[in-house]
């Protein structure tokens, strides 16, 4: 009896090391971040991209600092939930879990303020500020919801350890902490291997900064990849692979003249 014991005990534990042996190989297959299913799959994206320009607008737009703020306490708890390969301990730093803190506080403020304004006004007004305010909280608990969510598929598809997970939560520490992107790539690349070429080249910061943008929204509009704007920015010049990916959407050349130098 003890021996078939110690057979399914020896067979069960080798089925955990093959899975948890399949888990690692899938997460480090997985080398580009796909936004497709996640709730706020459009910031991911800029965030993994490293265009924290583009984040800032998105954040204003949409109160999403709190979808951030959520998943960095997420990451800064001792366990996180899916997160077999124990790859995502106590990963935010103490100085971004204390500025998250810091901007929870002060945003949370928001409704607090919305309904303090309601207790001098008239009935009507009152009701309009409650409404508000009641908007405000629903979409709060809805981004909460959002950040708990994807950041499980983060760690289910990618896992903490993958360079995916690694440049959109390193991504998120720079936009949190007002420093430079981590990594950039696809357009966010593009714009600052243009600057730079641009101004090895006479062009001063701001116009070449200006220009290079410019081109980078039209590359945009025109559905050019993001692995075309990767691979031109690896191999940056306004001559012959400028002229190859221009000439590849059609129209692109006669509209990116206003941006050239």
């Amino acid at each position: 009896m003890s021996t078939i014991k110690n057979f399914l005990k020896l067979h069960w534990w080798l089925a955990i090391v093959l899975w948890v042996a399949c888990q690692s190989a899938t997460l480090q297959a997985a080398d580009d971040f796909q936004p497709a299913g996640y709730n706020e799959g459009k910031l991911l994206s800029l965030l993994y991209d490293g265009d924290l320009e583009k984040v800032h607008l998105m954040v204003e737009r949409s109160r999403s600092f709190l979808y951030l703020e959520t998943l960095i306490t997420i990451f800064s708890q001792d366990h996180v939930a899916g997160d077999l390969l124990d790859q995502c301990v106590q990963l935010a730093s103490p100085e971004l879990r204390r500025q998250i803190k810091y901007g929870l506080s002060i945003r949370s403020e928001d409704v607090e303020k919305v309904i303090g304004l309601t207790m001098g006004m008239l009935q009507g007004q009152y009701m309009r500020f409650m409404a508000e305010a009641y908007r405000i909280q629903s979409a709060n608990e809805f981004l909460v919801d959002s950040a708990k969510q994807d950041a499980a598929k983060l760690v289910k598809h990618y896992g903490c350890n993958s360079p995916v997970f690694k440049a959109i939560f390193g991504n998120i520490d720079s936009y949190v902490l007002a420093k430079p992107p981590i990594s950039v790539r696809g357009f966010p690349a593009f714009r600052q291997s243009c600057t730079a070429y641009a101004m090895n080249r006479g062009a001063n910061k701001s116009e070449a900064y200006e220009r290079c943008h410019c081109i980078s929204s039209l590359f945009e509009m025109s559905d050019l990849s993001r692995k075309q704007a990767d691979w031109l920015a690896n191999n940056m010049d306004f001559t012959k692979n400028f002229t190859t990916v221009v000439s590849s959407k059609r129209g692109l050349e006669e509209n990116i003249s206003q941006c050239l130098f």
